[in-house]
């Protein structure tokens, strides 16, 4: 009895969570096509708004921005404002993040089929963990081609993929630092890296 009160309640939750987020969608897509701010940094910020308490439908709308990038904006074209720069561009972190793909999809195909004669299951669930990988990585592409470092009057929006994006007021910088030695030092513990990741040193 008290297992099938469980299963009632997890399900009502999930009902719950699921109105929750049809509800509130359509304010936050309203809210992110008014906004001037690039969809990586202005999807996050009408989520906050609307449901700041529910970290499921966080992590939900989290995913829905991947598939986004993954699958609904392949025609879309960069926002290039005036001045604006790209931090992929002379640069081989696209093929970088392609290689990767062939890197998944020939060890999808070979592993698949060794593992599957041993256990199907583990074979099913590691072809569903890298077709995911494959689909966020090509979400990730998107996002670094489609978000060049944006600004406006009070903020620089730079990101590099789905999980490196920063707001930084001009006001917040105390230093502009272009000298190669103190560049080329090893970061500290507490330095965020924007750079793009190539097949040399950069």
């Amino acid at each position: 009895m008290v297992w099938y009160c469980c299963q009632i309640t997890i399900v009502l939750l999930e009902l719950l969570l699921i109105a929750t987020l049809i509800i509130f969608m359509p304010r936050i897509l309203r809210d992110v096509k008014e906004s001037s701010l690039p969809t990586l940094f202005a999807f996050p910020k009408a989520v906050d708004e609307h449901v700041k308490n529910h970290r499921i439908i966080h992590v939900i709308c989290s995913e829905l921005l991947m598939y986004y990038y993954a699958f609904a904006n392949w025609r879309t074209k960069p926002n290039m404002q005036q001045g604006a720069i790209t931090l992929h561009k002379n640069s081989s972190y696209i093929a970088f993040q392609v290689m990767f793909i062939h890197a998944i999809v020939i060890e999808t195909l070979g592993i698949h089929w060794w593992l599957h004669d041993k256990s199907m299951i583990a074979s099913l669930i590691l072809l569903v963990l890298n077709i995911y990988s494959v689909i966020f990585i090509l979400a990730d592409i998107q996002a670094v081609r489609l978000n060049p470092v944006h600004h406006d009057e009070e903020k620089l929006y730079i990101s590099l993929g789905l999980m490196k994006r920063m707001e930084l007021k001009f006001e917040d910088i105390d230093e502009i630092i272009e000298d190669t030695d103190t560049l080329q030092q090893k970061l500290t513990d507490d330095t965020m890296d924007f750079v793009a990741r190539d097949f040399g040193e950069v």
